[in-house]
């Protein structure tokens, strides 16, 4: 399978369900081997009042890469960040990007979280449905289980095995 991006910017807004504020992503396409990367806009000061998400500018920004290196935190949600700086709430994005094959895309939020709107990834993968995949040059890069994998943590675990 072939890397992937959208094809054009497609921007979804709603409300985020841990802050209950107006939040706001926009997709945008991404050269090729740049991978998720969520740009965090600088976002109110208080109230749920987006001011930096009017142009969409990225002013006052901060990026981070979609990575099992940047999760920090996993309580009632994913969250990717660095320091005080992060979005929470990526999963059903992260879904949406993984089914429709997004394996390069810049995600800009505000709000600090991925709007919740149905709760599922369904209007995501809609929306990057009709904007459509540009299929890039270079194949998706996979990762392939050769032998068992078992990571144990705080009481709980998860295996990998070959298939």
């Amino acid at each position: 399978m072939q890397q992937g991006t959208v094809k054009s910017e497609i921007v979804i807004k709603g409300i985020g369900i841990h802050g209950g504020v107006d939040c706001r992503v926009s997709i945008l396409p991404a050269p090729v081997d740049s991978g998720i990367v969520y740009v965090i806009l600088n976002d109110s000061d208080s109230g749920g009042i987006i001011r930096s998400c009017a142009d969409n500018s990225g002013a006052g920004s901060a990026a981070i890469r979609a990575s099992y290196l940047h999760v920090t935190a996993t309580a009632m949600c994913t969250r990717l960040g660095r320091g005080k700086i992060g979005v929470s709430v990526v999963e059903h994005l992260s879904a949406a990007l993984y089914i429709c094959g997004v394996s390069n895309a810049i995600i800009r939020v505000c709000g600090g979280e991925i709007p919740i709107l149905d709760g599922s990834a369904a209007m995501f993968v809609k929306k990057i449905l009709e904007i459509g995949v540009h299929w890039q040059i270079k194949p998706r890069k996979k990762l392939k289980i050769i032998q068992p994998v078992k990571v144990e943590e705080e009481g709980k675990s998860v295996t990998f095995s070959p298939s």
